[in-house]
């Protein structure tokens, strides 16, 4: 897909990135998910979203990102 048909990229799937896509997906946006676990995004494929292998890759030519991914604590 080039990037002049993308609308909206959604970095991580889990459940609230997963709502938001089916509400873009319900308003007839283009979404492209990507996971890192990429078994998460699947799903959204059945309702149209594109599933892309890496988050480059998903917000190429993305006219919005969103991402929903988890906080990673340092340790320090």
């Amino acid at each position: 897909m080039g990037g002049s048909d993308r609308s909206v990229a959604v970095l991580g799937t889990g459940l609230m990135g997963t709502a938001m896509a089916h509400r873009m997906l319900d308003q007839g946006l283009a979404v492209v998910v990507w996971d890192r676990a990429i078994d998460h995004a699947r799903p959204l494929a059945g309702r149209g979203a594109e599933v892309v292998a890496t988050a480059a890759e998903a917000v190429r030519g993305a006219r919005a990102v969103i991402t929903m991914l988890p906080l990673v604590a340092s340790g320090h």
